[in-house]
Parts: structure tokens; sequence; C-alpha cells
């Protein structure tokens, strides 16, 4: 099965219309980095898929899956709490394309948005979710809403580092009805999301 659309959560229904042994090949990532090629191999059961990202692939995502993320209220620079970048944090590492994809699977159902100036560079860092907004320019952190993204996304960050800045092609994903997707890192979950 090849899916010609990107998801982050793989849906059951695929494993289900497969027979044991087929291969689920689909674009996967997240909000923060959509850029995994995910192969899935049914299991002899045919009630589970597991695999790992095998390539670099990116697409538009599954329309049931896109966020509905609204932008930041016109009060947000009053009512943001403020603070400031931590020193451990180098924002070129943060963006990187490994990182990026780290730190999306440990703060779901968020988007990342650069907002660049007029030479292309870096103005302002967007993380936005449903109910809460979070920039970061100049070092300068304003977050308001439900969440504090920026505090979700140092924690991923912080935690990217300490496993050993995997890249992408070490992770492994199952999927099954009970649990939905697994995410997996060396035997470890680290990420779980039902099916949305």
């Amino acid at each position: 099965m090849i899916a010609t659309c990107a998801v982050d959560t793989v849906p059951y229904a695929w494993v289900e219309q497969a027979r044991p042994g087929a291969v689920i090949l689909t674009p996967w990532g997240t909000e923060w980095e959509n850029t995994g090629l995910l192969r899935l191999t049914v299991d002899p059961s045919g009630e589970s898929a597991e695999g790992r990202i095998v390539d670099w692939a990116t697409f538009m995502m599954r329309r049931q899956q896109r966020l509905d993320i609204r932008d930041e209220p016109e009060d947000f620079e009053a009512v943001a709490e403020r603070g400031t970048v931590p020193d451990d944090v180098d924002l070129a590492d943060f963006l990187s394309d490994d990182a990026r994809f780290a730190v999306g699977l440990r703060v779901p159902y968020t988007r990342r948005w650069l907002e660049l100036n007029d030479s292309g560079y870096l103005d302002t860092l967007w993380l936005l979710a449903p109910g809460a907004w979070a920039s970061v320019c100049d070092d300068v952190v304003r977050q308001a809403g439900s969440r504090r993204l920026w505090d979700e996304a140092v924690a991923g960050y912080h935690w990217w580092r300490q496993v050993g800045k995997p890249s992408r092609g070490t992770y492994q994903g199952t999927v099954t009805a009970a649990t939905g997707q697994t995410v997996w890192l060396s035997g470890t979950a680290v990420a779980t999301k039902p099916e949305t």
C-alpha cells in the first residue's frame, strides 16, 4: 500500500485492509518536520504493523490530520508571558532537521512556523497549537494560551540531546488497534498517539 499523502498518525484501517506480510509505505512525520518515509510491515496475525523510517519524503498532510490553528490573538503582546531563550539552547541546532523531527514527536498537536525578514533570515520562530501560541524573536520568548509551547519544545530539545541527537532514520513505529501509533527509539516508547 503506497500512500499519496503524508500522515502523522497511520490509520489503523490501513493495517486492517492489508494482508499479513503486506508493506505500507507512507510519507510520515509531524507538523514540525514532515520528512520521513515510513515503511511498515503487517505482522503474520494481520493485527498490527511495524517498521521504521527508511528515507526522506515529504507530502501534504492528510486533510483529516491537519491542525486547525488560528493566528495569535490581537492582544498577544499584552497577555503573553515573557522570557528568554535559555543559554543551553542553540537555535540553529534547535531548528536542525533531526532536532525538529524529535521535538515534533515530543510536542504533539503543534505547528512550527518561521517568519523571515526581507533578507530571508529568521525574524521570528512561531509555535502554534489550538488555543496556544509562542514566539521567539531576538532571544525574547513570548507564550500565551492553554499550553506553554516554548517550554514543551525546550524540554523536547533537551530530551533529543540527552539521547544522543538521533537522526530520523533511527526511529521505529508500530500501529495497533489498541494503542494507535507508537514511536520507538532503541526499544523505548517516545511518543504514542491515538488515531485522529
